[in-house]
């Protein structure tokens, strides 16, 4: 009875793709290492949550893709990053694909670019431009996650011959953000 009842559980397994498939195929959820929360001079809220910073070896990775094979092999290679979230207005939740942090003084810049998120605005939906498919975000915050910031909501991704990241706003100007402040 028992060797059967082992049999009939190893089977119904296997005919489910067998045991942990489902586990093994889904990536991890990272918890959040950062959250930040500011106010936009045109009135919109953004949150940002961070669960991963990228690497240098990432940035020079995806700088060396841009060079070889140009900015629709990046915005695919983009395509598969997520960093965190981000929030802002009345839009839908959007994944950050660079995440970056470098120390100055005793506080700290972030500069954070993700995919430009679908605006719903007075029963109209708004898709990002594909020539712009990137919002980015900087924040200056002090020791203590408090601060300023800008937000260019759609931007083209690019990098120059020296593999630094170049932005390309769609418009000219950026939306100011006050009130920056990490969230416990």
């Amino acid at each position: 009875m028992r060797k059967r009842l082992i049999s009939a559980v190893i089977c119904i397994l296997y005919l489910l793709g067998g045991p942990g498939k489902s586990v093994a195929n889904k990536k991890a959820e990272r918890a959040i290492q950062e959250r930040f929360a500011a106010t936009g001079a045109n009135g919109d809220d953004l949150t940002v949550a961070i669960q991963e910073f990228s690497t240098e070896e990432e940035i020079q990775n995806l700088a060396q893709i841009f060079a070889q094979q140009g900015e629709g092999a990046l915005q695919k290679a983009l395509a598969k990053v997520k960093k965190g979230l981000f929030v802002t207005g009345n839009a839908a939740a959007a994944p950050l694909v660079i995440v970056q942090s470098k120390t100055e003084g005793s506080g700290r810049r972030l500069q954070i670019i993700g995919k430009a998120p679908t605006v719903s605005t007075e029963g109209e939906i708004l898709t990002p431009h594909p020539d712009y498919p990137y919002t980015f975000i900087q924040l200056e915050v002090d020791d203590k996650g408090n601060g300023k910031g800008m937000l260019i909501p759609f931007a083209a991704l690019l990098f120059n011959d020296q593999g630094r990241m170049v932005l390309k706003p769609m418009s000219k100007g950026a939306v100011q953000l006050v009130n920056v402040h990490h969230e416990k």
